[in-house]
């Protein structure tokens, strides 16, 4: 697995270590996803794949997206009166 995921590796020297490992971490458990995927029957090549599930993370996040987490407008806002 580690040499598949080699190539999709470009990390910055800049960036700490901990972050490093995390992306590596995510891209083993993105790279675990799709070979299940695949046996499953999917047809995307694992790029696409890390593609769409990302987009579709971001998508579905409250920060992003607070309708998709069922906020609405007024929650942010407090009447104290």
């Amino acid at each position: 697995m580690d040499k598949q995921t080699e190539s999709l590796m470009i990390i910055s020297k800049s960036y700490k270590w901990y972050k490093k490992i995390f992306f590596h971490l995510m891209t083993l458990c993105l790279l675990s996803a799709h070979k299940l995927f695949k046996f499953q029957g999917g047809q995307h090549d694992f790029l696409k794949f890390m593609h769409d599930v990302i987009t579709q993370q971001l998508t579905f996040s409250p920060r992003l997206n607070p309708k998709a987490a069922g906020w609405t407008a007024g929650c942010a806002e407090t009447n104290v009166g």
